[in-house]
């Protein structure tokens, strides 16, 4: 999402509390012509959040917050602490909410048109159960309510849901589930990060999208992008 943004002409924003990820990502992006910058920061520490966006309005413009944060955790349910357990719900679902309110009012107070892009999780129907879901499914219906509370105000709220994509973060659970997620995958493959770019470029607010007309290679947009990652400790 960061490459596919960064390409498309967004000044890229990385947040998270792993610098050194980061620079790898940004180093590709400005090597490839594009601008990132990286933000340490704990996504579930609303102060934090609310920093974050005074210290890049500063110096920045901004359209656009995406979130791919979440936790997951192997600990068998009955083996589950309580501190865990809060844990997963502090950066699942609270990080969400404080994004959706430091971002969203920035929005409506300005007037000015926004997305606020949260990536959710959907995963194969035949899987092993997994604790995380609970923060994930359980923001499902609150976002859907805050998307069509402020969409006359031309502020969307959007919560795509792709499947497995393979990725070092997740690599200790999806090495142990390939044959259910398979199973429970039409074409029967994982899915790739390029596929997910052409889905993220029709989400950030421009003014191509009120056209009728396909959004052209040359269109580029011209906003600042959020894209904030899990805190640190997550191990989804």
């Amino acid at each position: 999402m960061a490459e596919g943004l960064a390409a498309a002409g967004a000044k890229v924003i990385l947040v998270g509390r792993n610098p050194e990820k980061a620079a790898a990502r940004i180093a590709k992006i400005e090597a490839a012509g594009g601008k990132a910058f990286f933000r340490n920061l704990r996504s579930d520490d609303k102060a934090q959040v609310a920093a974050l966006l005074d210290r890049v309005l500063a110096t920045h413009d901004m359209s656009t917050s995406s979130s791919t944060r979440g936790m997951n955790s192997p600990t068998p349910i009955f083996d589950l602490t309580g501190e865990e357990f809060d844990r997963i719900m502090s950066v699942n679902v609270k990080g969400v909410l404080y994004g959706c309110q430091i971002f969203g009012k920035y929005f409506l107070d300005t007037k000015r048109p926004g997305s606020i892009i949260n990536i959710g999780s959907s995963p194969p129907s035949v899987r092993s159960p997994r604790v995380h879901l609970l923060g994930v499914q359980g923001r499902v219906q609150p976002l859907a309510e805050l998307a069509r509370e402020w969409a006359p105000n031309g502020v969307r709220v959007i919560h795509p849901r792709p499947r497995v994509f393979p990725a070092e973060q997740n690599r200790k659970f999806w090495t142990q589930r390939v044959g259910n997620i398979m199973r429970g995958t039409p074409m029967k493959r994982f899915g790739e990060a390029p596929g997910i770019i052409g889905a993220t470029l029709l989400m950030p607010p421009t003014p191509a999208r009120s056209s009728p007309a396909p959004r052209s290679s040359s269109t580029r947009l011209r906003c600042t992008a959020f894209l904030i990652t899990k805190a640190e400790g997550d191990r989804r």
